[in-house]
């Protein structure tokens, strides 16, 4: 897996990490063209992100509205909820951190 923090070295902290996160609203919005939306901070899902019964690390995350978090809103799919049609709109989650991450540099 490609290592999606080259250069975010000044989001030294999970919490510097999270208040970017919130300045930043939702990056599903963001990409389906809703503008700024106060996000969750959503932790990835997957084995590859995290050890069983554990949340995937801090640097691990990125900014999804409660909608697209985990919401049942049918127009909207939530990473919870409809993961593959999510997938199919937004990215995979690789490709959401790497645009969260390269938005955080800005």
């Amino acid at each position: 897996m490609t290592d999606h923090f080259d250069g975010i070295e000044k989001l030294k902290t999970k919490e510097q990490r999270f208040e970017a996160l919130v300045r930043m609203g939702c990056i599903a919005c963001h990409i389906a063209g809703l503008g700024h939306t106060e996000p969750c901070i959503h932790h990835l899902l997957g084995i590859k992100y995290r050890a069983t019964g554990k949340k995937a690390h801090w640097r691990h995350t990125i900014p999804l509205c409660p909608t697209h978090h985990d919401g049942k809103h049918q127009e909207y799919p939530s990473a919870h909820h409809r993961p593959h049609l999510f997938k199919a709109l937004y990215g995979s989650q690789e490709e959401l951190l790497a645009e969260t991450n390269k938005r955080l540099l800005k």
